[in-house]
């Protein structure tokens, strides 16, 4: 989806993006796509922080089906549009970190988890994907924040996320991002 369809769907259904939530859409379609691309055919892909679902739509090209998952209702209408219009498309109104994810990854279903974290739920939203059976994930964090989750024990700013990161996870820089994206 062009950038100029992005502001013309948040436009057509009035909304905006809220600084408390963290809230910025990726609207680099190289990115989307790479993303996207990532995807495994036929997997289950768990978004977090669907937005208008423009990137949800793209998951869903090659995915068996589609979890978004949102906080904000206000997306509600142009998300109910989507997933009207696509069954494998599914959205839950939700705070991530409130969700069982239990409930939504089952053994032995290629399970994928895609999302773009605030900054301030990075550290808790790794907790929860500890004993989860899932395949991968693709995040996609701060620029501080990828570089911490590097970080060996040597380095002055190796901390307990790093710890908790590179005990449970393969962490790997798949591209990085310029904030206008």
């Amino acid at each position: 989806m062009e950038q100029n369809n992005i502001e013309q769907r948040l436009e057509d259904h009035g909304l905006y993006l809220s600084e408390k939530l963290g809230q910025h859409f990726l609207i680099d379609n190289e990115v989307i796509k790479l993303i996207a691309d990532r995807v495994s055919i036929g997997a289950k892909v768990i978004e977090v922080g669907s937005g208008i679902g423009h990137v949800t739509e793209a998951l869903s090209k090659q995915a068996s089906s589609v979890i978004g998952i949102e906080i904000d209702k206000k997306f509600w209408p142009v998300l109910q549009d989507i997933q009207d219009s696509d069954p494998k498309i599914k959205f839950i109104f939700k705070d991530a970190l409130q969700v069982s994810f239990d409930s939504l990854v089952k053994r032995n279903v290629e399970t994928q988890i895609i999302a773009n974290l605030p900054f301030h739920i990075v550290e808790p939203f790794f907790y929860k994907l500890i004993d989860l059976p899932i395949t991968n994930a693709i995040l996609m964090t701060g620029v501080r924040t990828a570089e911490e989750l590097q970080m060996n024990e040597n380095n002055m700013g190796y901390g307990k996320m790093a710890l908790l990161c590179q005990t449970f996870f393969d962490i790997k820089v798949i591209k990085d991002v310029h904030k206008h994206s």
